[in-house]
């Protein structure tokens, strides 16, 4: 309202809460002129105020295997302690192997009996669709 009374020669005796100068070019612009002066003050008021910690650099381990993971252990904070020993992964990699095979053999019996159901078959054609039609 400052900019209105400030600028009269220009805006000339209007008020602005009328709605009509609102949405006239004027009211618009000063609309506009109001908002970017207000979030400047903003900007100014709250950069004052905000400041970035200082930050130590943050190093990488060097991470090579499933063991220097563990040999590295807790890196502080809360936790029970310690990993322990890392532990017997044989039994799990055989069980898999044994469940790997088990499925290559389901698989080959699913396609075996499908290849004896399917034997006779001749794929879609003319001569297919015209014998279904007369049976």
């Amino acid at each position: 309202m400052a900019e209105v009374e400030a600028n009269r020669d220009y805006y000339g005796p209007v008020r602005f809460d009328d709605i009509n100068f609102q949405m006239s070019a004027q009211g618009q612009q000063l609309q506009a002129r109001f908002v970017e002066t207000y979030a400047d003050r903003l900007h100014d008021d709250i950069e004052g105020q905000l400041t970035l910690p200082e930050f130590a650099p943050v190093s990488r381990p060097a991470v090579t295997s499933q063991g220097s993971v563990r040999a590295r252990g807790p890196s502080g904070g809360g936790g029970s302690g310690s990993l322990g020993p890392a532990p017997d992964t044989s039994g799990i990699s055989e069980e898999v192997r044994g469940a790997q095979a088990r499925g290559r053999r389901l698989i080959g019996q699913s396609r075996g009996n499908l290849d004896v159901v399917t034997r006779g078959a001749k794929g879609a054609s003319e001569k297919a669709a015209d014998d279904v039609k007369e049976w």
